[in-house]
């Protein structure tokens, strides 16, 4: 039930909103608008007719509006009939795609918000250090194969925007086609809506999940976080990929192919994970769920010459134990690798764990499976930050 006060912060600016006061707009019909231009533009007096055939003569930028948010939300007949706040498409013909819009940033709110709260996890790492391939896989494991069951996820639904994008974009690409991705264009999480989810877990709240695909250019200057990553900075959840390869003592025992696939970069990860961490305090606190997770494991198997627990799938019947002792594997190995100040960094917030994942999995594996990627442990900080969430939903944070 939807009460007429209800509150929610918005998934894009991040702005507390009140949904009794956001307008309702047609979002089926749209002029000419792309995710990420502006929305404020006011109103227009160009009438229009919206699918449903209902005439609209103002524009909240691209957008028909068929209502404002007003106190006519309190008051309307439905309203009073329902008890409560009417969805849009209790409202408004479904043909027209009604949504709520954000009174700050203007921008169409997902249908689901007005039933549950929204969550934003930022995945932050250096160019070229696997986020594209880690969300990737992992979110396609999540959703396409229902991978997060044993962690107590009962459902993590796409929505539908997402579902096709994650289809197309990233499971064609990664599991079918060509077995890569291309680096991320620097202002394309701009462009594009972010990845969002709905996550059902034991003994909670549903809630949505909320994520963007952001190169890492766009992340290595505070200037460019700041105006176009903003989201970092207000993230319920963090996962921090830590590319092995920027690592000194892994890097000299791999061939210069392998070393030329990072390109170029202005700033080493254990800085950029302090200054993540530092413009997340102000806002969060240290209450914040990190998930520092190291990815392409399978390049520092080779080149330290033995095996690691993080080589194999989970095998335990508790996946938080073996989780857990897959953590404290990884961290004595940074440790090893002189990468003291990623540990200490996590272990100074209070919410940290350790991960190591493979997206494309080991040589042999993927003979095994004619070439294709056989992800190795990639759903382990999803997972963790997850469960993190869920637990801040039962005690109230």
């Amino acid at each position: 039930m939807v009460q007429r006060d209800v509150k929610r912060t918005c998934p894009f600016c991040g702005t507390e909103i009140k949904l009794a006061e956001c307008p309702v707009v047609c979002t089926s019909f749209v002029k000419k608008a792309s995710f990420g231009a502006s929305f404020g533009g006011g109103e227009e007096s160009t009438p229009v007719s919206t699918p449903s055939g209902r005439v609209v003569s103002s524009h909240l930028g691209d957008f028909p509006v068929l209502r404002t948010g007003t106190r006519l939300a309190d008051t309307s007949r439905i309203s009073r009939m329902l008890g409560r706040l009417p969805r849009p498409t209790e409202e408004f013909d479904q043909s027209d795609l009604p949504r709520r819009a954000c009174t700050h940033c203007n921008t169409p709110l997902p249908e689901d918000l007005d039933e549950s709260d929204a969550y934003v996890l930022a995945v932050v790492g250096l160019n070229r250090a696997g986020k594209s391939y880690f969300l990737g896989s992992t979110l396609t494991a999540a959703s396409r194969n229902e991978g997060l069951t044993s962690y107590g996820v009962e459902s993590f639904e796409p929505l539908e925007d997402t579902a096709s994008r994650l289809h197309r974009e990233y499971y064609l690409r990664l599991f079918k086609n060509e077995h890569s991705l291309n680096a991320t264009p620097e202002r394309d999480h701009l462009e594009k809506q972010p990845l969002m989810f709905k996550v059902t877990m034991t003994d909670s709240r549903p809630f949505l999940l909320v994520t963007h695909d952001v190169s890492g250019e766009a992340l290595i200057d505070r200037r460019t976080r700041a105006a176009t990553a903003s989201f970092v900075s207000r993230a319920n959840a963090l996962i921090f990929i830590a590319d092995p390869l920027d690592m000194h003592r892994v890097a000299m025992q791999l061939p210069d192919p392998v070393l030329d696939d990072i390109g170029y970069r202005d700033i080493d990860q254990a800085a950029l994970l302090e200054m993540t961490l530092r413009e997340l305090r102000p806002v969060r606190g240290d209450g914040v769920p990190l998930a520092l997770t190291i990815s392409k494991s399978d390049l520092i198997s080779r080149a330290m010459h033995r095996s690691f627990k993080f080589d194999v799938p989970g095998r335990s019947p508790d996946w938080r134990d073996d989780v857990r002792a897959a953590g404290e594997e990884v961290r004595y190995l940074l440790i090893e690798l002189n990468e003291q100040k990623l540990v200490r960094l996590a272990d100074e917030h209070q919410l940290a764990s350790f991960h190591a994942v493979s997206v494309l999995g080991s040589e042999e594996s993927r003979l095994k499976t004619n070439g294709r990627p056989s992800p190795l442990r990639v759903l382990d900080p999803l997972g963790t930050v997850l469960e993190q969430i869920r637990l801040g939903q039962v005690n109230g944070h």
